[in-house]
């Protein structure tokens, strides 16, 4: 305290209101009434006047002695847990499948051993039959022995089966224990922070679908395994059978041996039904793993669903937050690869700063997806000054208006402001020509009717009048909005916009090509071309051989690619691998194509193959190319637009193949709402 002039003392109040002091700090100093973020939650200090707390956080979702919680974090749906807990239990019964498989060969190849043994046996005591017609004694003897062999055998396989089923016992409870304490693990840190655990439950979702993939292959595999021991064992059995007829034929006296060979021969047939039956549970185990992974795709599109979900919520509450920070405006980006993007909530402005392309696979070509315009719509779907066309209905030829192609969920409205004695007709046609009214009535003079519905990929919806060619003139003043989703919202008129990339960027080379996660780009932020990528035309460059009998490998100098640094696409080739030892690999060292394949001889014949095929290649240093004069011609920054606005990228093809993008948004925080 300090004495003032007039020998009045000086307090300190602290705080008053709640004091913003942004996200917790595990080493500041916090009094009462300071207001924190804690895993996505918010919080106010409850120290005692004129004291202050350090090194104790929040207890995230709850009050506790030292905090007060103003806003609870986000949580997870019943749906998400639910699901999460769904891929655990299959878990544990893929492990015991795949348990069950391994053990099912291991006692698979003793079986066939031991069938393999008995064959031999039997053989043996056929010859030794066919050897001794006069003494019968000494051939029924040696059948009496094969079948105590085989009697023996088929006990060393009842034991062995015991084992297994013992031991798969043993490994089923162990995996549930695993994946129990997993599970756990899982729930413990789901608890604890909501973001780490999306990413958790993602990561574990691949693992599982990657374990997945692996063991319906190792199941396929034994299966197959499976199915040829069957036929050797049921050959086997018919071998047998063979040979105790031969018995029978060469002498009465070799009767007895005979029926030991029957004998022999049942008990073959006993144990391939065994291993028929072993066959069909791998089947079933394939069955229910192919179910798994069925339930796996709906545990991803639940956490998707559920991460959308929360990233809307923490969009919101970061909106929130800054508002009462006194920000008002914040900067957005948008890089996701996609044909089509909407405009977040709040959007004001935006900029396309930059467009890649999107290389794809089909039937063993690579086909570039090079964008030819930017078409900015929207959330209006019908265009009220679009020149009618001639529509062949049900009822004849009518003008009507198209409104769009494959459009999935869509929502019709109007005002009913119909001072006409006008019908207009909501109605899909589809590619071969027929007609279907998902509105029959849409706007009439007395009502409209609105509704939502669905325009699949082969309808174009349109509307049209039965009365004359000019009523579409009058459906201007009705407000008519058609818009994406399930829900009306406010009529905005009918806006679009589009971008076209200039011919002479069209045509550069390696516009629209990506592979890899990388991609060629077009900047218009910078005005620049950036190539990343280069294209290998394999039929155009002169192949050689090495001079090794032992090795077929075929090699190319690239010098008109010096700043090749590796192969990132090809359709035949591996690109993991050591070219020189591995065949079907192919690889780029100092500059040279190294293809090693054993199918040809000659390098003709390799040059031959190759002709067509190309492979995609990345840079080791970035080529820049000054389009400043075709850029600055554009209108692709500060573009005004609304909440519902979308953003496609057309391609050359006309297709909705995804590609490569990025855009910037300036949001008015006060205006988000998801």
């Amino acid at each position: 305290m300090s004495n003032t002039v007039n020998n009045y003392t000086e307090t300190d109040l602290g705080n008053i209101s709640l004091n913003p002091r942004g996200e917790y700090d595990n080493s500041a100093a916090y009094e009462y009434l300071d207001t924190v973020s804690y895993r996505g939650g918010s919080y106010f200090c409850l120290a005692e006047l004129e004291t202050t707390i350090t090194g104790i956080a929040p207890d995230a979702g709850r009050d506790s002695e030292h905090w007060q919680m103003i806003a609870a974090p986000g949580d997870m749906t019943p749906e998400y847990t639910a699901a999460y807990n769904d891929v655990i239990n299959k878990a544990v019964q893929v492990e015991s499948s795949r348990a069950a498989v391994e053990l099912a060969q291991q006692e698979i190849e003793a079986a066939q051993t031991d069938v393999q043994q008995l064959h031999s046996d039997t053989v043996q005591a056929a010859q030794e039959a066919e050897n001794s017609k006069n003494s019968a004694a000494n051939s029924a003897q040696s059948a009496e022995q094969s079948r105590k062999t085989v009697s023996e055998s088929e006990q060393n396989i009842n034991g062995q089966i015991a084992g297994f089923d013992s031991r798969v016992s043993e490994a089923v409870e162990q995996s549930k224990e695993e994946i129990n304490t997993t599970k756990q693990q899982a729930i413990n840190t789901i608890t604890n922070q909501q973001d780490a655990s999306v990413n958790i439950v993602k990561t574990e979702g691949e693992k599982i679908i990657t374990r997945v993939g692996n063991d319906a292959k190792t199941v396929a595999d034994d299966r197959a395994t499976v199915e040829e021991a069957t036929q050797t064992v049921l050959n086997n059995a018919q071998e047998v059978a063979q040979n105790t007829q031969t018995v029978a034929s060469n002498t009465e006296n070799a009767a007895a041996s005979a029926e030991g060979a029957k004998t022999s021969a049942d008990n073959a047939a006993q144990s391939a039904k065994s291993v028929e039956n072993a066959s069909k549970q791998i089947e079933q185990n394939k069955k229910d793993i192919d179910s798994l992974k069925e339930d796996i795709v709906k545990v991803n599109k639940a956490i998707e669903t559920n991460s959308k979900e929360d990233d809307k919520n923490k969009r919101k509450l970061d909106a929130l937050w800054d508002l009462n920070r006194g920000v008002s405006y914040q900067f957005e980006s948008d890089s996701e690869k996609a044909y089509q993007k909407k405009v977040p909530s709040g959007a004001k402005l935006m900029s396309i700063t930059n467009i890649g392309g999107n290389t794809i696979e089909s039937n063993g070509e690579f086909i570039d997806t090079k964008v030819d315009r930017i078409e900015i719509i929207g959330r209006n779907l019908f265009d009220e000054n679009q020149k009618p066309q001639d529509i062949t209905t049900p009822n004849g030829i009518r003008k009507g208006i198209i409104v769009g192609k494959g459009l999935g969920k869509v929502f019709a409205s109007a005002n009913n402001d119909n001072k006409y004695d006008i019908y207009y007709y909501l109605c899909c046609i589809k590619s071969d020509g027929s007609i279907r009214t998902p509105i029959n009535y849409f706007i009439t003079k007395d009502r409209v009717s609105c509704g939502s519905f669905y325009v699949e990929s082969d309808e174009e919806l349109f509307i049209y009048s039965a009365a004359s060619n000019n009523a579409l003139d009058k459906i201007k003043n009705l407000k008519v909005q058609i818009e994406k989703g399930t829900v009306q919202t406010e009529y905005t008129p009918y806006f679009k916009d589009s971008i076209f990339v200039p011919e002479s960027i069209k045509k550069m080379n390696g516009y629209g090509i990506s592979a890899g996660g990388i991609n060629n780009t077009l900047d218009f932020e910078n005005m620049r071309f950036v190539e990343r990528i280069g294209i290998l035309e394999l039929g155009q460059l002169t192949w050689r051989k090495l001079l090794d009998e032992n090795k077929k490998i075929f090699y190319a100098e690239l010098s008109g690619a010096s700043n090749a640094y590796r192969i990132l696409l090809s359709t035949k080739y591996n690109l993991t691998g050591d070219v020189f030892n591995d065949d079907k690999v192919a690889k780029i060292a100092n500059n040279i194509l190294y293809i090693q394949d054993s199918d040809f001889m000659t390098e003709s014949d390799f040059s031959s193959s190759v002709l067509g095929m190309k492979m995609y290649y990345e840079y080791t240093n970035e080529v820049i190319t000054d389009i400043s004069n075709e850029i600055e011609k554009l209108n692709t920054s500060l573009i005004q637009t609304k909440d519902g606005t979308t953003i496609s990228f057309i391609n050359d093809r006309k297709d909705d193949t995804p590609v490569y993008s990025s855009i910037e948004y300036i949001t008015s925080l006060s205006e988000v709402n998801a």
